[in-house]
């Protein structure tokens, strides 16, 4: 007679993001992708549909003042290496409790703003499968300057089936981002939100600026702001 499971309750789940053990793979060999997670075609069917895509957008040409940001993603997944799945404060691991792969970076054009906007739209929109009557994929973009936003709000508001009056959005940062153009571009890393609210994208009355900083922003850009609504 077998002595009963002591656990009262039983097994533990199958993991449903499956890393590399670092016991056999040191965390500074193989690909690096962010904080180890899968690649996203080298999930295995039972852990799909996955609940949240990671992706790089490596792209800054449009800041208007200091570049290197088309390094990010590829240093965060440097630097998340060492990144370990249990959250002591919640008491929960994260690969049990969610599916979570890395689709690798959208395409850009480094040339190309306008491009590469449509570019990063068009990849981010498409990820991840999901069955009919559930939620896509929670996507989480690593960039890149802010023109990015403007990509990842579209993708996002195509994803959820182009709501009426557009998504909510929680924005956090020193500056509005809400310049109409910079030297005649309409898509620099001073304009997403501004392009976002009035291609319909974003519903500035549910929208909310977090840690914005008056010397750093223009009377127009926050003349803007407020009278489209964003708090």
């Amino acid at each position: 007679m077998s002595a009963p499971d002591p656990s009262p309750a039983g097994p533990a789940p199958a993991r449903r993001t499956l890393l590399p053990d670092a016991r056999l793979s040191p965390r500074f060999a193989g690909i690096a992708t962010f904080c180890r997670y899968p690649r996203l075609e080298d999930v295995l069917p039972e852990n799909r549909p996955v609940d949240w895509v990671l992706y790089g957008v490596p792209f800054d040409t449009g800041v208007s003042y200091r570049p290197g940001a088309r390094f990010g993603p590829r240093a965060v997944r440097d630097a998340s290496q060492y990144v370990k799945r249990f959250h002591m404060h919640h008491n929960i691991d994260v690969c049990d409790a969610l599916s979570i792969a890395d689709a690798g970076d959208a395409p850009i054009s480094p040339f190309d703003i306008g491009k590469t906007l449509d570019l990063v739209a068009d990849f981010a929109a498409g990820l991840g499968e999901h069955d009919a009557g559930t939620e896509p994929a929670r996507l989480l973009a690593v960039g890149g300057d802010h023109s990015i936003a403007y990509a990842n709000i579209r993708a996002c508001y195509a994803r959820l089936g182009e709501p009426r009056g557009g998504l909510a959005l929680v924005h956090f940062d020193s500056h509005l981002d809400t310049v109409d153009t910079l030297w005649g571009e309409r898509r620099s890393h001073a304009s997403p939100f501004r392009r976002a609210i009035e291609e319909g994208f974003v519903d500035p009355a549910r929208m909310i600026s977090i840690g914005v900083k008056g010397p750093l922003n223009a009377a127009a850009d926050l003349d803007f702001a407020r009278h489209a609504g964003v708090t």
